[in-house]
């Protein structure tokens, strides 16, 4: 939730809004060095002069005017606080509700169509190589190929987009207002406190939230997107025959499909979703292998304990007497 600092500058009119609400024409309010105006009136931003104190930036998108097709050489998240957003995205109408989430690859173009009084845009631009996301190491294999997007080079061609449906996930509107309280306050220790909430709202839309990926000539991407957050969620019971008649793909072209993006076979990738909510629960809960196998739909003892073995390196008894001593020795310190 915004704080009443954040959503009072919000609302007023800066000086850009108040000449367009008079004139209803388009400013460009941005030095003349940070674009240029290409033949076919395509205007080109770059990142040199958004990221000189700051590795990210961040702004309300100026009401009451249209804003002209335009791409970046940098990443650039629309997220809609309030209202609507009508967009051309590489050509494609784009219609944008409340809490929708819009993420750019360098070399999309788009242009906006003009927001009214009640509509409220949060532009929030990032270049790739200016920050240190470490996370993307941690992506699970079933989600590796969105770093493909973030790392995008345009003049390759395919420039995807991401529309995020964020009330699908409400901790996403949550950070993403946490952001944006933090940006406009300027209270201590600001950046460091942006970057870290930065790196978790990522790690949520990428993990959590529903997606409608769009890229030119790639049919099925979306789908694939969905499918593997559908994996993530429903390990338990989930079957690779239901997975792929529930997205289109025959079964023995879906299992060649994940094992290429992930590099691991369907079964692997459930397992080790298995073996780890059973490692979360011996440490932080008392209950028996038996009521762990129960929650994690696994009915084989046996290989449960050669797999978890192989994994950890221990029995699962092993494993929790020593996430409890571990605890435990910590507890002692900190007293």
């Amino acid at each position: 939730m915004l704080n009443e600092i954040a959503l009072k500058y919000l609302e007023a009119y800066n000086s850009v809004e108040s000449k367009q609400k008079k004139t209803g024409k388009t400013i460009i309010e941005f030095p003349l060095a940070s674009y240029q105006e290409e033949a076919n009136n395509l205007f080109t931003f770059f990142d040199d002069s958004y990221f000189l104190d700051f590795k990210l930036y961040l702004s309300k998108h100026n009401r009451f005017a249209d804003f002209p097709e335009h791409r970046h050489n940098f990443i650039e998240i629309n997220y809609v606080l309030r209202g609507s957003s009508t967009q051309k995205v590489n050509g494609e109408d784009v219609y944008l509700q409340e809490g929708d989430i819009l993420l750019m690859n360098q070399g999309c173009t788009h242009s906006l169509k003009r927001l009214e009084e009640n509509d409220l845009l949060i532009n929030l631009a990032f270049s790739f190589k200016s920050l240190d996301l470490y996370w993307l190491e941690e992506l699970e294999p079933a989600h590796a190929y969105i770093l493909n997007f973030l790392i995008h080079d345009p003049e390759k061609g395919s420039n995807q987009y991401i529309i995020f449906n964020g009330r699908s996930n409400p901790d996403v509107l949550t950070i993403f207002d946490s952001i944006i309280n933090k940006y406009f306050t300027g209270v201590h220790f600001s950046k460091s406190i942006i970057y870290s909430y930065f790196d978790i709202l990522m790690m949520e839309l990428l993990s959590n939230t529903e997606a409608d990926i769009r890229e030119p000539l790639a049919l099925g991407k979306n789908n694939l997107f969905n499918l593997f957050l559908d994996l993530n969620k429903n390990f338990r019971s989930i079957t690779l025959a239901g997975l792929a008649q529930k997205y289109g793909y025959h079964k023995n072209y879906l299992s060649k499909l994940i094992k290429k993006i992930c590099s691991q076979t369907f079964s692997e990738i459930v397992t080790e979703k298995r073996l780890e909510r059973a490692a979360f629960l011996l440490t932080y809960t008392q209950l028996s292998i038996q009521d762990i196998l129960e929650d994690i739909n696994l009915n084989n003892r046996g290989y449960f304990y050669e797999a978890f073995k192989k994994k950890f390196g221990m029995t699962p008894f092993e494993f929790r007497k020593s996430t409890h001593q571990a605890a435990s020795e910590q507890n002692f310190l900190d007293k």
